[in-house]
């Protein structure tokens, strides 16, 4: 599986694009002059599979938005365009924590510190996505659990659900997110209020179950106590027979004397 990525894209004349991992890593970066969009898609899906596109300006650029809907990504931007100095030191602190040195030239090095940037902005949630997939045993499916957590952005337990119960409906659900058949609000709608209803579903037939027992219970009661007045009858009546037959005995012994 290709590692899920931010990518950032410096749009232009000379446009260059960046890889970041979801480990904080650039994995590689490139720029040309008329480099169009066809040919960042190309060099992009090579190498991975982006979950992100950021951009160093406050305006996304149609060049951006173009290419983060064609893949399904989610768009990061600044409130304001990155000043070039604060997009230096991004890189130059990359380079020295990694002990090397980024020799991009400008446009790349935007791009690497638009990357870098949306990095950091997503990075407590991807420790706590692995926290979780550490603790629920889903470590070989790391790749696969923070892609559809990442594009859908509902729960933990609910992207666990998807990926280890069994059922039609999270298999497509699964495969909507994936392919990005509906928007991701859609799909959190549709799928939370499948989940509610699967819930009360459930909770409905727990109470029933509960019902049906006590009923059950209920039925042999009413049985035991319809039959016993049934048995006193019967008691009675041969009592009441027995006793007529000796009292006409004793008619037929009183007549003949």
């Amino acid at each position: 599986m290709k590692p899920l990525a931010i990518v950032g894209i410096d749009p232009g004349t000379t446009a260059a694009y960046a890889i970041v991992d979801f480990e904080g890593r650039v994995l590689s970066y490139y720029s040309s002059k008329e480099l169009g969009l066809q040919g960042v898609l190309a060099g992009v899906i090579e190498r991975c599979l982006p979950m992100v596109v950021a951009t160093d300006k406050a305006k996304v650029p149609g060049f951006v938005a173009e290419f983060a809907r064609k893949v399904g990504a989610r768009v990061v931007h600044p409130e304001e365009d990155l000043k070039r100095e604060d997009k230096r030191v991004v890189v130059k602190e990359y380079s020295e924590r990694n002990g090397g040195v980024i020799d991009g030239d400008a446009h790349e090095c935007d791009s690497i510190a638009a990357a870098l940037i949306a990095f950091n902005k997503y990075k407590e949630w991807i420790l706590k996505a692995r926290a979780f997939i550490e603790v629920n045993g889903l470590k070989d499916r790391e790749g696969e659990f923070l892609g559809l957590a990442f594009k859908s952005e509902l729960r933990f337990s609910l992207v666990k659900d998807l990926m280890t119960k069994p059922s039609v409906e999270r298999k497509m659900m699964a495969q909507v997110i994936s392919e990005n058949k509906i928007t991701q609000r859609e799909f959190t709608r549709l799928y939370e209020r499948m989940l509610s209803i699967t819930e009360d579903k459930e909770r409905v037939e727990r109470v029933l179950k509960v019902t049906r027992q006590e009923l059950g219970r209920v039925s042999t009661e009413n049985l035991f106590l319809a039959r016993k007045p049934l048995k006193f009858q019967e008691k009675l009546d041969q009592l009441l027979e027995f006793k007529e037959q000796r009292l006409r005995v004793q008619q037929r012994e009183i007549e003949k004397l």
